[in-house]
């Protein structure tokens, strides 16, 4: 995840976040989780890919509404310019 977390840092330092937060993001599980889901990069997942992992997350894992609106904000963030 060397170069995704690399990519995480900058955009997040880009729109002005704290370091404290920047470094919850990057390290999260919820990052971690995504990555490991397709073992690829997520910069090459399509919209396909997105909704793959999210039906995964309610279907298997059995995520509350509330991690789940967690989850599709943090791709949200990663996906938007």
């Amino acid at each position: 995840m060397g170069e995704i977390a690399r990519i995480a840092w900058r955009d997040l330092r880009l729109r002005n976040y704290s370091r404290r937060t920047e470094r919850a993001y990057v390290r999260s599980a919820r990052a971690r989780a995504f990555v490991a889901f397709h073992r690829k990069s997520p910069i090459e997942l399509g919209e396909k890919d997105i909704r793959a992992f999210l039906t995964w997350l309610v279907t298997e894992k059995r995520i509350s509404p509330n991690g789940m609106r967690k989850f599709v904000g943090g791709i949200r963030r990663t996906r938007s310019p």
